[in-house]
């Protein structure tokens, strides 16, 4: 009895839950992947590498903005503004 096929798409709908360094592991598999694995690696790694590399960048907008937002905070706090 042969085992089912893991989905990339469940990988893929995990990926908000990963950790920051989850993610990068990820990443970095999908680009070894790409790199070094057969044409069905690369389909399957083309997907996940997308699909992290977008959670990664929505987390360092959301990062940026959230240190604009406390900049803001700490300008408006100080005494003498």
């Amino acid at each position: 009895m042969t085992e089912p096929k893991r989905s990339r798409f469940s990988i893929i709908e995990k990926i908000p839950q990963m950790t920051d360094a989850e993610l990068d592991n990820l990443r970095a598999n999908a680009e070894l992947l790409l790199n070094t694995g057969t044409a069905r690696h690369d389909t399957a790694a083309a997907e996940v590498l997308e699909a992290a590399l977008a959670e990664i960048a929505a987390r360092r907008e959301k990062a940026k903005q959230a240190q604009a937002e406390r900049r803001r905070t700490a300008k408006g706090s100080k005494p003498g503004t």
